[in-house]
């Protein structure tokens, strides 16, 4: 028997409506005591030694603890009549809610009495002090009596989510009140447009609550609109968390070193240098004229929003969290692509974790939070590697799928070895249909590579036409760290000798974790460490997947396809000549990060696992640690 299945069982005997009102009328009356047991002020106590505002409260304290004791009394008629009564079991939902809402309430206002905000504003903490046996009473009230009222009354919402919706919403709009409230007394670290941020999310949660209520009633909500309201909730929810996780490390603006705002205005004004750029660090400067090295697909992504909002109206790290969150709605989408193509088989439970395994667990939550150039084209490339991957998987025109990748190597050329994954699933998918010959294979290889001979035949004219070589990035003569620049200069790109460094990086290095003068210390190192310890569930890879024997074929095509070029991807990195430089974990994984995942997805084998679970919480709290240590501690 599973641990939540004893639990639900622990629910079912122990958290009687009886019960409950008997324990918060006990606990009430504790409280009540604990309140008056210390004294007002002198110059405000009106009576008992307490003040007018101190008996208000007690007083009510006094009714409600009664109230419950009526409740003990006629507990059984209460549930009789929640059973018979569907008027009333509406009631005793909205009682569950605005139960959960006093408790994340409490929570917020405990927050703000323990944590930073109370140096700046102590309003917090004194309602705290003044009103602490309340409090307690409020979240134990709450807890109890959610869990009960989910129990006797809920058993239809269960099979429709209207009341999980509505927890979540109610929830989110809590969390962006309390939060557009630190924003405004703390003026060191400013969120600009905190309501765009935090709003869409609890906005979308409670339409998708509406629509679940109308569903039920009517069916007036066709599943589309669902699923739509759905996608549109995770994305806006992963946007805050990211922007919230930026907000964190006082990371919310523009940085030095963004460079794709000032090269797309470059572009708008007919010219492919910056003019004047603000700084000149990992630029190269060809015949008095400083360029951006990489190549420009991020910049032209950003034509459009620098046309109209302005140079200055462009913040890279809400470009970087946008694209973060459409990173992870990509991913969602792919997998579910996969699982209709027989690929693997996983539960919607499954699923979640695998997106918080892929938000947590990988350098994607370091990159959002940063903004600078060479990050925010490596977010730009997961993202047209997921949209040619989804493209592949759906069934769509190879032209698209081609175009996507043909975009990802305009961001980062190296990662062309996802052709072959793409012609993996191509390929299985045939094959399942009885489709597969070679002619119809050739097809739609021609028809895929078309778009990325042209974007390849692009990147080499935008060479040509800033350096006079098509072959020529630039990156020789950069003006960045002086011992990545030599060693280019004196092996080039990719050679041999960089092979133990990158093998060491990739693989075997580790965070320094230890004692120091009675304390534990973690430092993970600025120069990166092991893919294994950034994201654990990585092991899930190396697991072959459980499917029906049919579509064994298929499946093997895939992975196999999978493999090459995850494989590929990592023999080039390993005689890089560059090992991320400055970095936490080791980014270059986010180059094969949708194979990598979509392996992972199938090592699992249908469903979340406690060992799963477990990798994905350790890889959540090294990289959170991670984060700490790269913005405050190193």
């Amino acid at each position: 028997m599973g641990l939540g299945e004893r639990f639900s069982i622990w629910t079912r005997r122990q958290l009687t409506l009886r019960r409950i009102a008997l324990f918060s009328a006990i606990e009430g009356v504790l409280a009540i005591g604990l309140s008056v047991w210390t004294r007002s002020e002198s110059a405000s106590a009106v009576l008992f030694g307490l003040s007018r505002e101190r008996l208000i409260i007690a007083a009510l304290m006094i009714v409600a603890a009664a109230g419950w004791f009526g409740v003990f009394v006629f507990a059984e008629r209460i549930e009789r009549s929640l059973r018979t009564f569907r008027t009333l079991r509406a009631a005793a939902n909205t009682a569950r809610l605005v139960a959960w809402g006093f408790f994340w309430l409490t929570a917020a206002l405990v927050f703000f009495a323990v944590g930073p905000a109370h140096a700046l504003d102590g309003t917090a903490r004194s309602i705290s002090a003044r009103l602490g046996p309340l409090l307690v009473w409020i979240v134990l009230q709450a807890v109890q009596l959610s869990l009960c009222l989910g129990r006797m009354c809920a058993a239809e919402d269960r099979d429709r989510p209207f009341l999980r919706w509505s927890e979540i919403c109610l929830f989110l709009l809590i969390f962006a009140a309390a939060f557009a409230y630190y924003d405004m007394i703390d003026w060191d670290r400013r969120l600009f447009h905190p309501g765009a941020t935090f709003l869409p999310a609890p906005i979308f949660a409670g339409l998708l609550a509406l629509a679940h209520a109308f569903k039920k009633k009517r069916n007036l909500v066709p599943n589309w609109i669902d699923s739509i309201l759905t996608d549109a909730f995770i994305f806006a929810l992963t946007f805050a968390f990211f922007r919230l996780t930026a907000y964190w490390v006082m990371r919310t603006d523009t940085p030095a070193k963004a460079y794709w705002g000032e090269l797309a205005d470059a572009f708008l004004k007919g010219r492919l240098y910056l003019e004047n750029p603000p700084t000149n660090h990992d630029l190269t400067l060809f015949q008095g004229r400083w360029y951006v090295p990489n190549p420009p697909m991020p910049a032209l992504v950003l034509i459009p929003f620098v046309a109209w909002l302005g140079l200055d109206g462009v913040n890279m790290t809400v470009v970087s969290a946008l694209v973060g969150a459409l990173n992870v709605l990509i991913l969602i989408w792919a997998v579910r692509a996969a699982i209709r193509e027989g690929f693997f088989e996983l539960t919607e439970a499954a699923i979640f974790w695998l997106a918080v395994a892929f938000v947590l667990g990988t350098d994607g939550l370091w990159l959002v939070t940063l903004g600078q150039m060479w990050f925010v084209a490596q977010l730009m490339t997961v993202c047209f590697i997921g949209l040619s991957c989804l493209a592949a998987l759906r069934g769509g025109s190879p032209w698209l799928t081609g175009v996507m990748l043909g975009c990802a190597m305009l961001c980062r050329p190296n990662v062309f070895p996802i052709a072959l994954f793409l012609a993996g699933i191509e390929i299985a998918r045939m094959r399942a249909r009885a489709a597969f010959t070679l002619r119809a294979f050739f097809r739609w290889s021609v028809q895929a590579a078309i778009p990325v001979v042209l974007s390849v035949a692009l990147l080499l004219a935008y060479n040509w036409l800033r350096f006079g070589d098509g072959l020529d990035f630039g990156y020789v003569t950069i003006n960045g760290a002086p011992f990545i620049v030599e060693a280019a200069r004196q092996y080039g790109m990719f050679h041999p000798h960089f092979l133990p460094i990158n093998w060491r990086v990739m693989i075997t290095a580790l965070p320094h974790v230890g004692l120091n003068g009675g304390s534990v210390y973690f430092r993970p190192g600025i120069a990166g460490y092991s893919i294994f310890i950034m994201t654990p569930p990585i092991v899930y890879a190396f697991r072959r997947g459980s499917v029906p024997s049919e579509n064994r074929v298929q499946t093997d095509i895939w992975r196999a396809g999978a493999w090459l070029s995850i494989l590929l991807s990592v023999g080039m990195l390993l005689m890089y000549h560059n090992t991320g430089a400055e970095q936490i974990g080791y980014r270059y994984l986010m180059d094969f990060v949708f194979p990598l995942f979509l392996l992972i997805a199938a090592g699992m084998r249908g469903r979340a696992s406690w060992f799963f679970i477990i990798l994905t919480i350790a890889g959540a709290l090294v990289n959170a640690l991670s984060l700490h240590w790269w913005y405050f501690l190193r």
